[in-house]
């Protein structure tokens, strides 16, 4: 987008030289002037079509498909449901978000989404002593793979390298707790873990990303950033 509107000023200064230079010459050469008008009208309708063709093509090439789905035996809702915290769905079509940015935080919100479910599917099932019926350390590799492969738009590079932190430091605490079960206090761990302050620390950080980039989203869509973040968050 910054791309394009360069073009546009660039091609825009130029049109005003090449037309001073057509009007310095109307008091010599009426019919040229006139002649040099039209082409160069012309030429400005061609180059703001290809502008904006190539605009449109760069946003659309933007596509994404659905992450990948955490295996376990509870939706995102009782996922929410469980911690508890408020859900609230980004509306993707009340959006202030350009095209291209818009495709991509849809994906990442379902990856927000998929997160909550890892985390609490953990929690639930290790602290009952059950190690083996769900890898939360896996689940949460699976939806960093995705993250990391991701196509990302250039104004979101720094959201996307937070979430990808927030997922490693998850990912983190799992494996510990999984590897010391003997001596892993969850309770006092969930405070004080290196991978949680990670997290946490990476989560709020993306929730501000998105609150400065987009000040005019309405109100249920800046309560949608803040749902997704704080739920996947321990804290």
């Amino acid at each position: 987008m910054k791309a394009g509107i360069l073009i546009l000023l660039a091609v825009g200064a130029l049109l005003v030289v090449a037309y001073k230079q057509s009007e310095n010459k109307t008091s010599n050469r009426g019919s040229n002037a006139t002649a040099s008008s039209a082409d160069t009208n012309a030429a400005q309708n061609s180059t703001n079509s290809e502008v904006q063709n190539s605009t449109a093509g760069a946003a659309a090439s933007y596509s994404y498909s659905d992450p990948p789905q955490v295996n376990a035996s509870l939706s995102v809702d009782d996922a929410y449901n469980s911690i508890p915290h408020r859900r609230t769905v980004w509306s993707d079509d009340r959006t202030t978000v350009p095209a291209g940015e818009r495709e991509y935080l849809k994906a990442m919100f379902q990856v927000l989404d998929a997160t909550v479910v890892a985390r609490v599917a953990g929690i639930q099932n290790y602290s009952r002593g059950d190690f083996t019926s769900f890898d939360a350390e896996g689940q949460l590799g699976r939806l960093s793979d995705y993250v990391r492969q991701a196509q990302v738009p250039p104004a979101l590079a720094d959201y996307n390298n937070r979430v990808l932190t927030a997922l490693a430091g998850e990912q983190q605490f799992f494996h510990d707790w999984k590897s010391e079960t003997d001596t892993f206090d969850y309770t006092k761990q969930v405070n004080s873990h290196p991978g949680v302050n990670q997290s946490s620390a990476a989560l709020r950080a993306a929730y501000q990303d998105l609150m400065s980039k987009y000040p005019q989203e309405s109100e249920a869509n800046r309560d949608a950033f803040f749902d997704y973040h704080c739920a996947a968050d321990f804290r």
